[in-house]
């Protein structure tokens, strides 16, 4: 269901995200669109230089940018009605076209708080499977995310979502670490509109800089169901000399706390360079049930 996202509809309230129906992780809140989508500071074997670990510097940042963006103010209350968790069942996981699970069924969680003032934080876990070659990665088949963001209204209609993500691998046994933060700027139009752009420094734990661009929407049908559609370019030039187009197109429906999200997920040719099979343009079924 992603990513998603949104983040990925019914999912802990995360924005409209191309892919978010496939189990996407999070990548934003859903105070205001409805739906994901991480670094550097790792030990890096063979770098020639030593590097802080990336969770504490998550922590620091989103410490400090909390402070500077709500000057003068308690800390968010942790509270029930602030907190919110979900649970999906997907045939897929994929993220930005390519399937992170090689093709096969996924199973995922996670909790998401919201606070009034705009921060948002949260956890969310999926198995995974997604080999790097010959002694890159062995043994992947769970991976981590801890997010937190800010989110401020511009208008009655437009709000801006910033969001820092840790994506990490616990148990995986890789020749150097794999584990990276992305930091992610979404524009939103309601539900309704999402453009955002999402950076690292340290792509797949290479060390190389990437780019995401992405448009997505979300716009009602008749008889509950929601048309859902986004496409995006993941530049991974400096990572692999390449980047390629992603896209989705798909239907949702909820029953109260239930969510259903069929999609169809595709990627340009340059994919198939990098990721082979696991970019193959596939169908994906997911549920999510929201609990609260």
């Amino acid at each position: 269901m992603r990513e998603d996202e949104e983040g990925r509809g019914g999912r802990v309230s995360l924005r409209v995200a191309a892919g978010a129906i496939a189990g996407q992780p999070p990548s934003g809140p859903n105070r205001r669109p409805d739906n994901r989508g991480d670094e550097s500071l790792q030990a890096s074997t063979g770098s020639g230089h030593e590097r802080l670990s990336a969770l504490p510097r998550l922590l620091a940042v989103g410490i400090l940018w909390v402070g500077l963006l709500l000057p003068g103010t308690t800390a968010p209350a942790l509270t029930l009605e602030n907190l919110s968790a979900s649970v999906t069942l997907a045939t897929d996981y994929v993220l930005r076209g390519v399937s992170q699970t090689g093709g096969d069924p996924a199973i995922q969680g996670g909790f998401h708080f919201e606070h009034p003032s705009g921060v948002f934080a949260g956890l969310w876990a999926s198995n995974a499977e997604l080999p790097f070659g010959s002694g890159r990665l062995e043994g992947r088949n769970l991976e981590l995310d801890v997010y937190l963001g800010f989110g401020f209204d511009l208008s009655p209609r437009w709000a801006l979502v910033t969001t820092l993500v840790h994506y990490a691998y616990p148990g995986s046994e890789a020749v150097f670490d794999y584990e990276y933060e992305e930091l992610s700027l979404s524009l939103q139009n309601g539900d309704r509109w999402a453009a955002g752009v999402t950076f690292t420094d340290d792509a797949f734990g290479f060390g190389d800089a990437a780019l995401t661009w992405e448009l997505t929407t979300r716009l009602p049908l008749p008889r509950g169901l929601d048309l859902t559609a986004g496409v995006g370019y993941y530049d991974l030039e400096q990572v692999f000399d390449t980047g390629y187009w992603f896209w989705n197109l798909g239907l949702t429906r909820s029953w109260g706390r239930f969510t259903l999200d069929l999609g169809w997920f595709g990627t340009g040719d340059e994919a198939d360079t990098i990721w082979g099979e696991l970019a193959d343009d596939r169908l994906v079924l997911s549920l999510t049930a929201g609990i609260r």
